[in-house]
Parts: structure tokens; C-alpha cells; sequence
């Protein structure tokens, strides 16, 4: 697995080394992996950012869900738009405002609110260096907004630096999936 990744990353820095925009430059593809218990089947989610456009007078990636995509998350089905200002990757969200997403200057116990309510909180930052490039990665927990009875519940993921959540592009929270599928699908992560 760690293989992978590292394969990964490194296809990735050569994609984003000749980008204009640091973040989701024109062509880049993410792939999870997506196990579906009803009928059991492998499968893969595919985002793709397919070209650029502006939005409140910022140049955004239009990232697309070109195949699958999260099963219960209707806000996001579509297209999301995505911009790079310093350090910080903002999306686009369905209440026509811009929400920081990754933060990769962020360091250990700092925290923002990012979509759906979910508050990241960076828990250890560190750095890997692969081919000569130094990437930071920030081991966040996801805490969810309330859901009703004061439960907050949290899961902890890995944030890659210019390329986003190993889990999903961004803070997906398997905790507020809906009944809808939390028993037929179980999403297994960044893969090559």
C-alpha cells in the first residue's frame, strides 16, 4: 500500500510541477476505491478537474465526478469548483460561498470549519520527501457538526499537500452518511 501511495504522490508532483494553479491543475484524477456489499463488487469513485472557469471573480478548477461519487452527499454530486489562495484551498459550496478546505500551512492543533459543518483539527504535521520534493502531510481528525443529540462524532484521516484527503477529496465524514448507504457501500481510500 505504502508503494502505492508513494507511486501516487509522485505522479501527482509531476502533474501539478508544470500547473498553473497549485491545486486540481486542468487533468488531474483521483481515484477511491469503493467496495459494494448489495451485490458485492469492486468498484472506483473518479473525480477529474476537466477545466477552469471564475467564479466570484476567482479562477477555479472545476473538479468533476466523472464516475460514482459519494452516494449521499447530494450537495456535491456535481461539479465543485475549487481556488487556491496562499496556502489555503477553498470550494465553492451550494450556499454560494467560497470554504476553506485544506489549509497547508496548518500545524498541530489548529482547526476551521470546512463543508458541511465538519470541523478539521490537525492533530501531527510532518514531511516526506520524494524525489526531491518535500510534501507535508497533516494527520487530522474530522469532527461532524451536531446531528441531533449532541453527539460530535470524529474520524481521523491524512491530508496530503496539493492533492487533498487519501480518503476523499475532501472532508468527507463516513459518520454523517445517511442510512442510505452506510450497509451497502464502504469506501476504501486514494488509489492508483
Amino acid at each position: 500500500m505504502k508503494k502505492t501511495i508513494i507511486l501516487f504522490i509522485y505522479v501527482m508532483i509531476n502533474i501539478f510541477a508544470f500547473a498553473q494553479q497549485p491545486f486540481a491543475p486542468v487533468g488531474t484524477e483521483w481515484y477511491y476505491g469503493v467496495e459494494r456489499l448489495v451485490p458485492h463488487a469492486y468498484d472506483y469513485v473518479l473525480l477529474k478537474s476537466i477545466d477552469e472557469t471564475i467564479v466570484d471573480g476567482k479562477l477555479c478548477s472545476i473538479i468533476s465526478n466523472v464516475k460514482g461519487g459519494m452516494i449521499c452527499y447530494d450537495d456535491m454530486k456535481g461539479s465543485v469548483y475549487a481556488y487556491q489562495s496562499n496556502d489555503t484551498v477553498y470550494f465553492y459550496d451550494n450556499h454560494a460561498k467560497f470554504v476553506p478546505v485544506h489549509i497547508w500551512s496548518a500545524q498541530q492543533g489548529d482547526s476551521w470549519e470546512t463543508l458541511f459543518g465538519v470541523t478539521v483539527h490537525v492533530e501531527a504535521v510532518e514531511t516526506i520527501s520524494i524525489l526531491g520534493r518535500t510534501l507535508k502531510l497533516q494527520h487530522v481528525s474530522y469532527e461532524a457538526a451536531e446531528i441531533g443529540n449532541n453527539d460530535r462524532p470524529s474520524y481521523p484521516s491524512i491530508v496530503i499537500e496539493n492533492i487533498g484527503d487519501i480518503n476523499y477529496l475532501y472532508a468527507f465524514n463516513v459518520n454523517l452518511r445517511g442510512s442510505c448507504d452506510e450497509f451497502t457501500v464502504r469506501y476504501s481510500g486514494l488509489r492508483v
